[in-house]
């Protein structure tokens, strides 16, 4: 009965593989087997077939069996420890295979112990099938496409030792070893042996858990294309390149990208002369702490963006061979070497760089930065170029050329250890962008900007927030095209002194929390403001602004934004009348003043339209008024003090003033 059984699924796996349509297979296939096996000695069955030749791979094969008088998929999950089913499928092409043999299920089998996957072909194109006895599994296959001799390249992979090893020769299209089937086997270990690749090596190993790869034994003289190779592959800790040959390679762009568990990497030994892009080389490599670039040459390469990012355990670099004579792109090239405290970069040769973005951003513990060799006459992009550069307290600029530059956005922001700039030569005509310029710069005390032209600038959002400048002259400033000041000069705590009398505001939208923090500013001259556009909440343009007593109203005010609350203190116009919020719909700017709410110990001198006081002469009290000529008798304060905005003049010892402070003064 069983062997009646048996013959009955051989002639249906016959049938099945008859009836269906031709299968495609490039050129001329070998004769493929399928075979089933019972658990009893003795009982098998076989089927041949022929393929014939045809334009593409197989697509797919389902291979039918009968267990128990039903007709089953051999990989359909079901394992039956009583039979068993494997089918195995080649094919060569003396020519060209075009990705090779790709069938769905390449090898299944069944057995007492447990049940083997199917190998897929995946996306690159290749084959493999598994064999062994129970307990083990030994896969093997093939990638890319054939060499022109025809040999393509063969892996096999051991279980035990979690090692894949890859053999032959071929040529590589992309992303060989990434994706199924090679990113769910647990692979631990890639070796290349007696190999020989060719063509793109683009993505090879992307994302695979690998923590070790030697291509000491492959040669790569044939490959153009390095970019993204080991991409993504985090846990890759050892990396052997002893022997690569990368003297055609044009591009390695990404290359290391995001190799966050390599700690040292040799390449002293590459050969990078027909290298043209270098963009995120290295970037992501955040546990490195030892890179040998070797006798690199770069004078080929274009792009160097983001091509050290975010490399935060390297320490040192020395970069003072490097040719950048061609290099267009330097955009976040150093950004997020935040232990970078040495940097070498010799005599950088400038002179083609369009983007400098970012280029030395978040690299915090940089003490001191020279580039007064830069020429930077046709950088267009300085966005963030030094932002987050929290430990440096020296920056020599030179003589930048700025004169090309659009963007200045965040460019010293956070630079919170220099005390000075020096920017006395900048050319700012051409910038639109200076949102965030010196936002966080605690430690400046200076900031000569008499020669800045803003002309062009549309966004000035956080350009001055929290500095520690005490005096800021800003009346050569063209704000003509500005349409956003919000957060403008936000928690300058020490700003005392302002100076914005020819601030044009006709365009600007914004102005929310403006002067937010300005607790030491105690006069304020916004005359030349309009606020017709102003239509954002801008409720606390003030809010924090303790100190400031005396403010010369923006006009054409049309939203509600309120003055600063100060208890015991109010608010009035020129006429007395108390107000709270800035006037509205006025054509022109009027005074505002904030005086104490006074009250006195005699409760019928507790006037409340009493906004200025005239004290009496303390000199009475001593009964002198000196108008002897040789009295000599002089007043001043020797204990306690005057509230703020009082003075005592001292030959009569009268007091006079406009009180700005409210409390009880003891003298």
């Amino acid at each position: 009965m069983r062997r009646n059984m048996l013959r009955q699924g051989a002639a249906i796996v016959m049938a099945v593989l008859l009836a269906m349509p031709a299968l495609p297979v490039r050129a001329e296939a070998r004769k493929g087997m399928a075979a089933a096996a019972g658990a009893e000695a003795g009982y098998a069955v076989e089927a041949a077939f022929d393929l014939e030749g045809a334009e593409n791979a197989i697509e797919a094969v389902r291979v039918m069996a009968v267990r128990d008088g039903n007709i089953i998929p051999v990989n359909d999950g079901s394992a039956d420890s009583a039979y068993g089913l494997a089918a195995a499928f080649t094919a060569s092409d003396e020519k060209n295979v075009g990705g090779g043999v790709n069938p769905e299920t390449t090898a299944v089998g069944y057995d007492n112990v447990g049940m083997e996957e199917p190998v897929s072909g995946g996306d690159a194109g290749m084959y493999g099938m598994k064999s062994g006895a129970a307990g083990t599994a030994v896969s093997t296959g093939t990638i890319g496409q054939p060499d022109e001799n025809g040999d393509v390249l063969e892996w096999s992979y051991d279980d035990n030792t979690q090692t894949l090893t890859v053999t032959g020769s071929g040529v590589a299209q992309g992303g060989e070893l990434s994706g199924a089937p090679f990113d769910g086997m647990g692979i631990k270990k890639i070796v290349f042996q007696d190999c020989k690749v060719a063509g793109s090596m683009l993505y090879f190993f992307r994302g695979l858990g690998v923590e070790e790869i030697d291509l000491s034994g492959v040669d790569t003289s044939g490959v153009t294309n390095m970019s993204y190779m080991f991409y993504d592959c985090s846990s890759l800790a050892v990396l052997k390149l002893e022997n690569f040959n990368t003297s055609n390679v044009k591009s390695m762009s990404s290359m290391f990208s995001g190799c966050s568990s390599l700690t040292r990497l040799n390449l002293g030994n590459f050969d990078t002369n027909s290298v043209t892009e270098m963009g995120g080389m290295f970037s992501g490599c955040s546990s490195l702490i030892n890179l040998e670039l070797g006798n690199f040459n770069t004078s080929n390469v274009r792009s160097m963006s983001s091509m050290f990012f975010d490399c935060s355990s390297l320490t040192e670099l020395d970069l003072g061979n490097f040719d950048t004579s061609n290099v267009t792109d330097m955009g976040g090239m150093f950004s997020g070497c935040s232990s970078l405290i040495n940097l070498e970069l010799g005599s950088f040769n400038t002179s083609n760089v369009r983007s400098m973005s970012s280029v030395f951003s978040d690299c915090s513990s940089l003490t001191e930065l020279d580039l007064g060799n830069f020429d930077t006459s046709n950088v267009t992009d300085m966005g963030a170029m030094f932002s987050g550069c929290s430990g440096l307290t020296s920056l020599k600029l030179g003589s930048f050329d700025t004169s090309s530059v659009t963007d200045m956005g965040w460019m010293f922001s956070n630079c919170s250890g220099l005390d000075s700039l020096e920017l006395s030569n900048f050319n700012t005509k051409n910038v639109e962008d200076m949102k965030y310029m010196f936002f966080g710069c605690h430690s400046l005390s200076s900031l000569d900007m008499i020669n800045f032209d803003t002309e062009n600038v549309v966004d000035m959002r956080y350009m001055f927030a929290y500095v520690s400048l005490e005096n800021l002259d800003l009346s050569s400033f063209d704000t003509g095209n500005v349409t956003n000041m919000s957060r403008m000069f936000e928690g300058g705590n020490d700003l005392s002194s302002l100076n914005l009398s020819n601030f044009d505001t006709g365009k600007v939208t914004t102005m929310e929390h403006m002067f937010s923090g300005c607790s030491s500013l105690g006069c304020l001259d916004l005359s030349s403001f309009d606020m017709g556009k102003v239509d954002k909440d801008n409720q606390y343009m003030f809010s924090g602004c303790n100190n400031l007593s005396i403010l010369y109203t923006p006009y054409n005010v049309v939203r509600f934004i309120e003055l600063p609350i100060i208890s015991n203190a109010a608010w009035h116009l020129p006429d007395g009348t108390e107000v709270t919020e800035l006037p509205q719909n006025l054509s022109a700017s009027v005074l505002l003043t904030r005086t104490p709410v006074i009250t006195t110990t005699t409760e019928a001198l507790n006037m409340t339209d009493v906004i200025r006081v005239k004290y009496v002469p303390y000199s009475y009290t001593v009964q002198t008024d000196n108008t002897d000529p040789d009295n000599q008798v002089t007043f001043s304060v020797v204990e306690g003090r005057l509230a703020e905005g009082l003075q005592m003049y001292p030959a009569t010892g009268e007091i006079y003033g406009i009180p700005i402070e409210s409390g009880e003064f003891k003298i």
